[in-house]
């Protein structure tokens, strides 16, 4: 019989079992992320694809941010491995979010337009 512990390092989650030190998954709630990344923007537009394409589970959550916050109300693991959410936020005031990934990690990133410089002008 093997020795299982539960421990807390730097405050992420881990599980010790055989020497090994795993970092225990992490999930997100898309709906509560959304609403967090939005802050006070006035939305225009959502445009989400979820899903993994290889598979054929991906579906398109699409429209006014009272159309597609329903739809969202789900878990999702946002940590390493294949990103599960992809699209784009357009906001009223003209900027808009991407989502972001880098090897499985996810996240909201909101964009601004840069200006032109002056000498192109």
């Amino acid at each position: 019989m093997s020795k299982t512990t539960d421990i807390t390092g730097g405050g992420t989650p881990y599980r010790e079992c055989l020497g090994w030190k795993l970092k225990q998954s992490n999930t997100m709630n898309a709906k509560e992320e959304l609403i967090e990344h939005i802050g006070d923007r006035e939305v225009k537009y959502v445009h989400i694809t979820v899903g993994d394409e290889w598979d054929g589970s991906q579906r398109t959550i699409a429209g006014t941010l009272a159309d597609v916050l329903p739809q969202l109300d789900f878990e999702y693991e946002n940590d390493y491995g294949v990103q599960e959410l992809f699209g784009n936020i357009w906001y009223m005031d003209g900027t808009w979010s991407e989502r972001g990934e880098y090897d499985g990690s996810e996240w909201w990133e909101h964009k601004l337009c840069p200006d032109i410089p002056n000498k192109q002008l």
